[in-house]
């Protein structure tokens, strides 16, 4: 719950914000069912599930390769960062360019062509060796459930500090969501999903940038105090190791990793190869960098007005322990300022939304890596139906697993989502 310090008001979630809540994921859900419905009464194959029978459309998929990585630890993380030190973080944005590029020209090409479903099968294909696809199998799988265990966790500190619900429910509710719709609709249901999420999830963060841009006096106002307070310094281009951010430790540490998720990433891979040709296929990786580049800049000037408002009013709620820790200034400031009917349900469903786009996208990715490099050699005699429901009980598996990590990331000390998300991968 949150209590205004001012008036001892203690403030909760509305009748109205829970049935909105409630209703997106119910859309969600549903979408899955029917689709569902769908491959009951056409029928439907592994690669139907597994890649969309690659007649998906390029904004839709490019909208579901940002939200894979774009979960809701950078909705929290990212404007908290900001927060703290300043919109130098947004040159990140240069790091992203710099490996969509590259993915786009030179590894599409190659794994489009190959027409794999999982990108670990290259490494068998190219070094001989079902060691080397074993290898990397095992490391992916162990990697994407930790990954998950995260995503998962961080939307429940904010629920729980807007709402005072337990952590072990929400994380539920992502479990049970995510799951219903990814096992039922395979790759398809993920995909339109992630073109709705994305709709609420701007919509979410334009009605904080502006109602805090409102109560601050306009948007000259929240550039001048956030210049005041150093959040709009320079970047720095020294290679002091002592600076919190550099363009060389931004450009350099994102690129790589964007690099691996959007070239290589199993995730990735399954997603530009669920659009009809090579040349769509570089266009979903080309067309998500102007995604990415609204979204980043969406969260980093979130985090500038959050600062503004807070420093007009001469209080820093993490200072003055009004938050357990900075990765819930964002729901704080929502309950603070956005406290009418509706609109902190509208802000929840758009953080579970960025839950939902990443826990279902590797679910889903998880689901053919296991099925095409561990299992199908053995059972790819079995019939399409069948394999589409060893998929099914393999995404519902995963599901299971991460959530139970997710438990434990609680006892994680850190400063920032953003940075706890950022140790893990």
């Amino acid at each position: 719950m949150y209590v205004d310090k001012e008036t001892s008001e203690v403030r909760y979630l509305q009748a109205f914000d829970f049935v909105l809540f409630a209703l997106f994921m119910a859309v969600s859900a549903g979408i899955g069912v029917f689709y569902a419905i769908r491959a009951k009464r056409q029928g439907t194959s592994n690669r139907d599930y597994l890649l969309g029978n690659q007649e998906l459309h390029v904004l839709p998929v490019a909208i579901a390769m940002v939200l894979s990585l774009a979960s809701a630890t950078s909705m929290l993380g990212m404007p908290a960062e900001v927060y703290m030190g300043g919109i130098e973080y947004i040159y990140v944005i240069a790091g992203v360019a710099v490996a969509l590029l590259i993915a786009g020209w030179q590894f599409v090409p190659l794994f489009y062509d190959l027409k794999l479903t999982s990108s670990l099968e290259y490494l068998e294909l190219r070094f001989k060796s079902k060691a080397a696809k074993l290898t990397a199998t095992i490391l992916i799988i162990i990697q994407s459930l930790f990954y998950l265990a995260v995503v998962m966790y961080s939307p429940s500190v904010a629920l729980e500090a807007v709402t005072g619900f337990p952590v072990w429910l929400s994380i539920l509710c992502v479990l049970v969501v995510s799951t219903i719709y990814t096992a039922l609709g395979g790759l398809r249901a993920v995909v339109l999903t992630d073109a709705v999420q994305m709709v609420v999830i701007v919509s979410g963060f334009l009605a904080l940038i502006i109602q805090g841009t409102v109560e601050v006096g306009g948007m000259d106002k929240v550039f001048d105090i956030s210049r005041a307070g150093g959040r709009l310094e320079q970047i720095h281009f020294d290679f002091d190791l002592r600076v919190r951010h550099s363009f060389w430790s931004l450009v350099l540490g994102s690129a790589p990793q964007i690099l691996v998720f959007s070239a290589v990433n199993p995730a990735s891979v399954q997603r530009y190869k669920a659009v009809p040709t090579l040349t769509k296929a570089r266009l979903v990786v080309f067309g998500s960098l102007l995604i990415w580049v609204v979204y980043i800049s969406l969260v980093s000037l979130t985090g500038l007005v959050i600062f503004a408002y807070y420093s007009s009013k001469q209080c820093d709620p993490l200072r003055a322990n009004y938050l357990k820790n900075i990765n819930q200034i964002v729901p704080y400031y929502l309950m603070d300022t956005l406290y009418y009917p509706g609109v902190p349900g509208i802000y929840l469903a758009s953080l579970f939304s960025g839950t939902l786009s990443s826990t279902s996208a590797v679910q889903v990715a998880l689901a053919a890596v296991t099925w095409e490099d561990l299992l199908k050699a053995k059972y790819g005699h079995i019939s399409e139906r069948r394999k589409v429901v060893v998929c099914q009980c393999l995404v519902i598996f995963y599901g299971i697993i991460s959530a139970g990590l997710a438990f434990m990331i609680g006892v994680v000390k850190g400063t920032t989502v953003i940075q706890v998300k950022s140790n893990k991968k």
